[in-house]
């Protein structure tokens, strides 16, 4: 509203950027488009291609301009054909059989069908076999059907962007045959056995069944050849009584426990079957070590002619766990554990070889226990230095084991681990021990105690660590590296030697000793181990070395009598590097000592400070400083004052403070009781002093706090300022501390305008300089692309219609507003300081409407005249143009006839003569350079007339109310929102 002039669309497709270029689609040169009119204005886009794809924008224009809508995405997918068909048909014998194949495809439209039997071509004809198989009639169908034409059969359907097939169609003589599958998928490794399983049916019977296999090729086309079960001894099946399909591997089949008497013999069976390849080689193992066999001896047999193994005069040191295996050309395969154990007794634990384990990690020794009934396990250990053996305790976190699974795992390995180990078995029978497995350690292991080291130059620091080295160590060697740029570690070896500060860092005392520390140690170090089998790293220590500054300390408090000696005391430290001066201050000031007069003290020497015949100017608050080649540190506050009497206020020196921020006046107030802390405040330029007032928002302090803060400093707080004290010994007031600012400051009134086109705006800003402004500099910026402000300065000289912007008055004056000063403004404030500038203001501009005022109501004698008034204003632009409407029918006006005046110069509206015709609906307009705004409805009926409410059936109407004359079959208007709607007031 106004109405739309047009609307276009726009299309844009994305380039390699991601980056939308929109073009106008036109409409009328594709008869697929339809819709896309100010009356119609969705797009139809019927019968859509790939080319349609990507965004789409409506544009929407009026005599106000153009707006876009948001984006709009379409994505269009290729369209392949559907093709449906049916599954199973059986067949009479000598029967014709049509075999239906239905397809679809929106567009592209089919371009080609095929039938395939078992994936070969089928090729129809008006006559013969097969009969159809064509785009105007697809459906196939098979004459005098025979056994050999059973089979797999499918139908496919192409269009421009590719083919779709349809599920298999099986065709059969009806009482013929069926195949089921047990499983689809089969998953194995070599030398497992596998069975692809299924079931048939066919009435006739079988003949025979074909397995047939493929493998995938480049573009997963599956080419089937049948499978010669006889050439290969690995298959079984695939029979018509037996039809599933076996494949096998090595597999080897033993017993699990042996239980011997001793002397005795035993034979340990091991029995392995492979069709294809055929086992090649046989293997027998005790705690997986090779058992070497032979005709006579301890172990006979073992071999492919005779696999079962022979143990001869079975002894004690005979028991354990053996295993076979067998070996063919894809692999070896063992057998299950075999346990071997002398009857009887207690029970049997059975353990393995000797064991090597690495330090830090876990090492499992396993254990088997062979008895009827078990009632405890335990574990025993031997130093490998030491005759005693041990029961272990167990635990969670170091050595874990339980009954039902007796292996000992031993966490985090170390030296202490390192020993003889027994499995221990505790039944009804009595006591079972394992022969001892002795674990030893093989490689190498850096504990590092701490990663981080904080220390102070001056200070001594130990990088601990502890080695484990097996074969032993032969060296070791601390690394050191700094950080680079891009924190890369460069680290070099130190060489220990070199440097006295250095102690430790050899194999039998590795960690490393840094005494007297500096700055140039702080870095990370690594200690490298080595031996014969090589080298290993730590992981990375960090050394971070700070400044070391003095340590300062002093007395608090000293009160004096008058005309007496004081000394403050100053005790300072620095281990490194040592203090190089120190300094007395009172109130921040310089004080000069010597071996006489006011001060005397105050040196490396003697740094304690004597302030001989104190008197009451001598009061204050005074510190030292001790500094060394890293920097200065100061001693806390001490104060200083006269026994006895009123409080002693002791402020400190004069202060500069900047705009708008917050000042801290210190107050230190040293009585044996206070009644009332306060403050006082004398201006720069007068002589009064007054009380401060209290404020949490402007002036803040408290009693057991006395200083006093200062919020929000600004010129009015330039001045004096006293810390008074009262107490019941009397007033004590400090000495005057004055504020000064200095600084820069711009405070905005408003950081956001928003005006009509022709009126006045005042971007209201205050200034601070100290010292005083040089100049000011409005600018201005509109919004360029990606949002960036680019402000250019103001020339406030070059348009009239800008005022102020000066020192002296800030702030910037714009009369008579245009839409080209929307934009952001900043303010620039420069001094000898240099230059700040202020927050950005935002002035929105908007186009200004006419302003158009009526009256609502005329009640008028017939034949009389009546004048509508009509009142507009505009402040810019001007009003160029005004209508008077009748039921928003333009009205023709003179400056005689029945409707007189409606110009610029007379905008009221004369109705002359005034009839029954005349009653109705009237508004004016006013019209400037960006748009008309309408008066609200003006009612003009003759004086008298009957009025009733609207009927019920008619929508509730603006005003609610209906008026006509008193003449019966007229028909008179009801107006509503927008619409008028006729009424047979007759009816009523």
């Amino acid at each position: 509203m106004p109405d739309a002039m047009n609307i276009t669309w726009m299309f844009s497709t994305i380039n390699s950027y991601s980056y939308y270029y929109y073009a106008a689609l036109d409409l009328t040169s594709d008869v697929r488009y339809d819709g896309g009119t100010v009356s119609s204005p969705s797009l139809v886009i019927r019968n859509v291609t790939l080319s349609d794809g990507g965004y789409y924008l409506l544009g929407l224009t009026n005599v106000d301009g153009t707006i876009y809508s948001s984006r709009i995405s379409l994505s269009v997918q290729k369209s392949y054909p559907n093709v449906v068909t049916t599954g199973f048909y059986a067949v009479n014998a000598s029967n014709n059989v049509t075999l239906t194949c239905n397809f679809t495809s929106s567009y592209p439209p089919v371009q080609m069908m095929q039938w395939y039997r078992y994936d070969s071509d089928i090729t129809t004809g008006l006559t013969g076999k097969y009969v159809g198989g064509t785009l105007q009639n697809p459906s196939l169908t098979i004459t005098d059907f025979q056994p050999d034409d059973q089979g797999i059969y499918k139908c496919s359907a192409s269009n421009l962007y590719g083919t779709r097939n349809s599920s298999d169609i099986i065709v059969y003589l009806d009482g013929g045959k069926q195949i089921n599958v047990a499983r689809s998928t089969y998953s194995v490794y070599t030398g497992d056995d596998v069975i692809l399983s299924v079931s048939i049916f066919s009435m006739p019977d079988a003949m025979n069944i074909t397995w047939m296999f493929s493998t995938i090729n480049s573009y997963s086309y599956y080419y089937y050849a049948a499978l010669d079960l006889t050439s290969d001894v690995r298959y079984d099946g695939g029979t018509v009584s037996s039809p599933s399909l076996v494949i096998r591997y090595p597999n080897v089949v033993t017993t699990g426990f042996y239980a011997v008497n001793a002397s005795n013999n035993v034979t340990l069976t091991c029995n392995f079957t492979s069709s294809y390849p055929p086992v090649q080689m046989m293997q027998w193992y005790r705690y997986d070590s090779d058992i070497t066999t032979g005709l006579t001896g301890k172990y006979v047999g073992g071999t492919l002619q005779n696999p079962s193994l022979t143990i001869t005069d079975f002894q004690p040191d005979d028991q354990g766990i053996y295993k076979c295996s067998a070996s063919n050309l894809y692999g070896t395969r063992n057998s299950s554990d075999i346990i071997v154990y002398l009857d009887g007794g207690a029970p049997v634990t059975l353990t393995g070889q000797n064991m090597t384990g690495s330090p830090g990690t876990t090492l499992t020794i396993p254990c088997t226990v062979v008895s009827e009934s078990i009632s405890t396990v335990f574990w025993t250990f031997q130093p490998s230095d030491q005759d005693n053996e041990t029961e272990i305790v167990f635990s969670y976190s170091k050595f874990y084991w339980y009954s039902s699974s007796p292996s000992l795992r031993i966490y985090y390995l170390n030296t202490s681990d390192i020993g003889f180990y027994r499995c221990c078995a505790n039944s009804s029978s009595g006591l079972g021990r394992s022969t001892p497995v002795h674990v030893t350690l093989k490689g190498k292991q850096i504990n590092v105690a701490r990663s981080t080291y904080s220390v102070y130059t001056g200070d001594d620091v130990i990088l601990s660590v502890s080695i484990f080295s097996m074969p032993d160590a032969m060296n070791i060697t601390w690394m050191f590296s700094t950080i680079n740029s891009y924190s890369y570690y460069y680290y070099a070896a130190l060489d220990l030697t070199s440097d006295v500060r250095y102690d430790g860092g050899t194999v039998s005392s590795p960690s490393l000793v840094i005494r007297n520390v500096t700055l140039s140690d702080g870095g990370y170090y690594l200690l490298g181990l080595t031996n014969v089998d090589g080298t290993i790293y730590s992981s990375r220590i960090s050394l971070s070395v700070q400044k070391s500054y003095p340590n300062v300390v002093t007395t608090g408090f000293y009160a004096v009598n008058a005309s007496n000696n004081v000394t403050l005391t100053c005790n300072f430290t620095s281990s490194y590097p040592p203090v190089q001066m120190m300094q007395w201050y009172r109130y921040d000031s310089d004080i000069t000592t010597g071996l006489t007069g006011k001060y005397v003290g105050g040196t490396l020497q003697n740094p304690s400070l004597t302030i001989t015949d104190f008197q009451p100017d001598d009061q204050g608050i005074y510190k030292c400083s001790a500094s060394n080649l890293y920097g200065t540190r100061n001693s806390s506050d001490i104060i200083v004052y006269l026994d006895g009497g009123a409080p002693v206020t002791l402020t400190g020196q004069n202060m500069t403070g900047s705009p708008g921020t917050t000042l801290t006046i210190p107050c230190t107030v040293v009585s044996e009781s206070i009644s009332t802390v306060f403050w006082t405040f004398q201006p720069s330029d007068q002589d009064n002093e007054t009380e401060i007032v209290f404020s949490y928002s402007k002036f803040y302090w408290y009693s057991s706090s006395p200083s006093l803060r200062i919020y929000y400093l600004n010129t009015s707080d330039i001045g004096f300022y006293r810390c008074c004290a009262n107490s019941s010994s009397g007033l004590g007031r400090s000495t005057p501390v004055h504020v000064t600012l200095k600084g820069k400051q711009i405070n905005v009134a408003r950081s956001t305008y928003s005006v009509y086109t022709g009126d006045d705006v005042i971007l209201s800003v205050s200034i601070f300089s100290m010292p005083d402004a040089m100049n000011i500099t409005w600018m201005f910026s509109t919004i360029n692309s990606y949002s960036y402000y680019y402000y250019a300065a103001l020339d406030l000289t070059s348009d009239v219609r800008y005022d102020g912007g000066t020192v002296s008055s800030p702030s910037l004056v714009i009369r008579n507003v245009t839409l080209s000063d929307g934009g952001y403004y900043l303010l620039g404030l420069t001094n000898v300081d240099g230059t700040i500038y202020s927050s950005r203001i935002s002035l929105s501009v908007q186009k200004s409407y006419p302003n158009v005022v009526t009256t609502g109501f005329y009640a008028v004698n017939a034949s009389n005249n009546v004048t509508l008034t009509c009142n507009f204003t505009s402040s810019y632009p001007p009003v160029q143009m005004m209508q008077w409407y009748r039921y928003d029918s333009d009205i023709t006006t003179g400056l005689t006839g029945k409707y007189v005046g409606g110009t610029l110069q007379n905008p009221s509206l004369t109705i002359t003569d005034f009839q029954p015709d005349d009653q109705g609906i009237y508004k004016c307009s006013a019209s400037n350079l960006y748009g008309t705004r309408n008066s609200s409805d003006i009612i003009v009926y003759l004086d008298g007339a009957r009025q009733k409410l609207c009927s019920s059936n008619i929508n509730r109407t603006k005003y609610d109310w209906l008026a006509w004359h008193n003449i019966d079959h007229s028909l008179y208007c009801c107006e509503r929102i927008n619409k008028y709607s006729l009424l047979d007031v007759s009816a009523q």
